[in-house]
C-alpha cells in the first residue's frame, strides 16, 4: 500500500463506424477516432476477419484524432475492436460486412418478343450481404419488373416488353454495378410474318420508300400501292 487504481473513461473515445456496415473487399476502409479534452492515451485497434487478423494502420495524433485504415480480402463478417486504456470503447466490437459485386452473376438473357415474358436469373449467394437492385428500361423509361427470390440469394427475374426495341438491363449490388452490365436486350414485334415500316407521308413526285423486316428468309414478295384519289367541288 497505498495501491494505485487506473480509472479510464471510455467515453472520451468518438468513433465513427457507421459508414462501415457494408464494406468493399479488396479496398481500403478507414474510421476516425478522437479523443476528448487531449492528454495522454493509449489506443488499439485490431480488425479479425472471416480467416484471421488484418493488418490496420493508424495515423494522426492526439490534437487531430487518429485514422485506422484496412483492407478486407474476404467475403463475410469483419469484427473491429478499439481498446482505450486497454479497456473496449463503447460502441465496439463492431461488425462491418463485406461484399464483393464482382461474384453476382446474371444469367443469359434472350432476344424478347412484344407481349411474352423474358426471363433471366441473377445469383448473389457469392457475394456476400446487401441490397441488389434490378432496373429494366425501354427508350429511357423504367418498365415493371418482377423478381422472384428462389432462396439463397438466387432471384428469378422477368419484364413484359410492350414495344418492339433494345430494352437495357441494369443490376447493381450494393449500388456498385455487376460485372457485365448493362445487358442491351434486343425485343422484336409480335406477329410471326413480316413487319413493314412506311416512313410517313412523303411529297408527290418524288420516289417513296418502305421497309421489309423479316428474322427468316423470305420469297414471292409482292407488293401492291393504291392510290386514292380525292374530288373536290
Amino acid at each position: 500500500c497505498p495501491f494505485v487504481c487506473s480509472v479510464t473513461d471510455t467515453s472520451r473515445v468518438i468513433l465513427s463506424l457507421s459508414h462501415l456496415e457494408l464494406i468493399p473487399v479488396n479496398q481500403p476502409s478507414s474510421f476516425h477516432m478522437g479523443v476528448a479534452g487531449g492528454g495522454a492515451a493509449e489506443l488499439a485497434v485490431a480488425v479479425r476477419g472471416p480467416i484471421g487478423e488484418l493488418p490496420v494502420k493508424v495515423t494522426g495524433d492526439i490534437h487531430s484524432g487518429f485514422t485506422a485504415e484496412f483492407t478486407p480480402n474476404q467475403v463475410g463478417a469483419h469484427q473491429i475492436n478499439v481498446d482505450y486504456n486497454g479497456r473496449p470503447v463503447q460502441g465496439t466490437p463492431f461488425i462491418a460486412k463485406a461484399f464483393d459485386s464482382t461474384r453476382v452473376t446474371v444469367g443469359h438473357v434472350a432476344r424478347g418478343t412484344v407481349g411474352r415474358p423474358v426471363t433471366f436469373s441473377v445469383d448473389a449467394s457469392e457475394a456476400g450481404e446487401g441490397n441488389l437492385e434490378i432496373t429494366i428500361s425501354a427508350r429511357g423509361l423504367n418498365i415493371p419488373t418482377q423478381v422472384h427470390p428462389q432462396g439463397n440469394a438466387k432471384f428469378a427475374v422477368s419484364f413484359v416488353p410492350a414495344e418492339a426495341c433494345d430494352h437495357v438491363v441494369n443490376v447493381a449490388f450494393n449500388k456498385r454495378p455487376v460485372v457485365g452490365c448493362p445487358l442491351i436486350v434486343g425485343v422484336g414485334g409480335g406477329g410471326a410474318g413480316p413487319s413493314v415500316t412506311l416512313p410517313g407521308p412523303g411529297p408527290v413526285h418524288r420516289p417513296s420508300t418502305l421497309l421489309i423486316n423479316h428474322p427468316g428468309r423470305l420469297e414471292d414478295i409482292e407488293v401492291n400501292v393504291e392510290g386514292h384519289r380525292r374530288l373536290l367541288y
